[in-house]
């Protein structure tokens, strides 16, 4: 969808990206109105290479000189593990993390709370982020993991008994979730 917005009514408007290891989209919406969406499917080998395609995209479509009210960031990568809430408090996070290995040089390690099974996901945030800072206030930036648990879990009928296994599959990143009534199993 081309843009139909102005430069002032961009400073109202939020934009809204999603990167994963197939690509990127974003969007830009004021209200509830959808003023511009675009999606490109890029292999990236890196967090950086998929910045730099992102970017490009940007300025193909003169985005990048505007101001937003806000800035949403998505995005997936292998770096994350799920950790109940009562090892965190327990102060044993470091342990579990150890298993992952070392993030990458200069990524963050930022956890997100995911209410249906009482968990955090902590997963690595890329630093490449920040440059988007000049487009307007980083408002969410998170990994679309924990929206990809949450929903698997919600989705599942309260009275079923059985077993609802959940696959998401991105260019060689698999996210797995497993949910029996209303407990998380596996992820």
């Amino acid at each position: 969808i081309a843009p139909s917005f102005t430069r002032e009514e961009s400073i109202n408007a939020i934009l809204s990206i999603r990167l994963t290891a197939g690509g990127h989209c974003f969007s830009v919406r004021r209200d509830k109105e959808v003023l511009m969406l675009f999606a490109k499917d890029v292999v990236s080998s890196s967090d950086e290479e998929q910045m730099e395609h992102l970017c490009k995209s940007l300025e193909q479509h003169n985005l990048r000189s505007l101001s937003f009210s806000s800035v949403n960031i998505f995005h997936a990568n292998g770096y994350k593990m799920l950790i109940p809430q009562s090892e965190v408090k327990a102060g044993r996070e470091k342990i579990w993390l150890k298993t992952l290995g070392e993030p990458l040089s200069g990524d963050d390690i930022v956890s997100s709370l995911v209410e249906p099974c009482d968990a955090l996901l902590f997963s690595s945030q890329p630093s490449c982020f920040y440059e988007l800072k000049g487009m307007g206030e980083l408002g969410s930036i998170q990994n679309i993991a924990a929206s990809f648990i949450t929903n698997s879990i919600l989705s599942v009928p309260s009275k079923h008994r059985g077993h609802w296994i959940f696959v998401e599959y991105s260019r060689g990143v698999v996210d797995i979730v497993e949910k029996k009534k209303k407990k998380l199993l596996f992820y």
